[in-house]
């Protein structure tokens, strides 16, 4: 089934679902991720391995001057380690510890996030990323220049169809404490 990948690119497969799921792959995970690198797409993981490489030289030099050390990180880096104090702390662990490993695989998962956003805001047509990133109200915007209008009556679910869904699920729930009806067990589903 995996035959049609190398087994470099299932590696960096396996190690990037661990980065970004809790559960174990699936074959198609582990392709649809291979494919990716196939691609182009292990310059994300390259990026996100090189960024943390600029963490991991800030936190050993940050036994003494941790703030200047968070200055020298780009801002996506310092805002994925938080504050110069957290430099410091990283600083006082011993050198392979699980801190410092969790704190890795953290900040790996918070890139990786990071990227996947920023790729996301590219495909947003170009005014509408203008919105986004000035801090503005992008709804407040969009009415003040006629595009909504705010007069437009919003949906809302009903009261009876509100009781309607309760009564189900109060049902469901009831059934299930009966024995009629078995939960769903997320390890066996």
């Amino acid at each position: 089934m995996l035959s049609d990948i190398s087994f470099e690119n299932a590696k960096k497969a396996v190690m990037k679902h661990a980065r970004v799921s809790v559960f174990a792959p699936t074959i198609a995970d582990i392709t649809a991720y291979a494919k990716e690198f196939e691609q182009g797409g292990n310059d994300e993981l390259e990026a996100a391995e090189k960024a943390w490489g600029r963490v991991a030289t800030a936190i050993s030099n940050s036994a003494y001057d941790y703030v200047k050390e968070f200055g020298k990180l780009p801002p996506v880096c310092q805002q994925l380690v938080g504050s110069p104090q957290q430099l410091r702390d990283w600083s006082q662990c011993e050198i392979g510890s699980s801190t410092l490993e969790f704190a890795r695989e953290r900040f790996l998962k918070q890139y990786d996030i990071f990227l996947r956003r920023e790729r996301e805001n590219r495909k947003l047509p170009p005014q509408l990323r203008e919105m986004l990133g000035s801090g503005s109200d992008p709804v407040k915007e969009l009415v003040e220049r006629n595009t909504i209008d705010p007069q437009d009556p919003i949906p809302q679910e009903s009261d009876s169809d509100v009781q309607r869904r309760a009564q189900r699920v109060f049902d469901l729930v009831q059934r299930m404490k009966d024995g009629t009806v078995k939960p769903i067990d997320p390890d066996h589903a």
